[in-house]
């Protein structure tokens, strides 16, 4: 019996981008920038959420580039920091007056 293969096609695995950067983050230097323009009206205005709009571009292509789930990583971090602290292993020895989040003697 011979070994049955399968193609595994780019359009399952790779990441959901637009314009290169996580689709959350875009939209929310679109939404950031808009309302600089819509509320300021002004010259300085629509230079400051030009520059916000390129800046925040940026940092989010650099982001994707380095890990383009790295939003949802980070925001998964965030909820469970007090859980788990970053720490190089669970057996650490503690600084007197840092408090310890592991339960001992289980």
């Amino acid at each position: 019996m011979a070994l049955q293969t399968h193609p595994i096609h780019k359009s399952m695995h790779r990441p959901n981008l637009f314009m290169g950067v996580d689709r959350t983050g875009a939209l929310a230097v679109l939404l950031v920038t808009g309302d600089l323009v819509l509320i300021g009206m002004t010259k300085i205005s629509f230079i400051t959420a030009g520059l916000v709009w390129v800046g925040g571009f940026w940092g989010l292509r650099l982001m994707a580039k380095a890990d383009p789930q790295m939003r949802e990583v980070y925001m998964r971090y965030i909820n469970y920091k007090k859980l788990m602290p970053a720490s190089s292993t669970p057996w650490r020895q503690n600084v007197p007056g840092q408090t310890n989040h592991y339960k001992t003697g289980i």
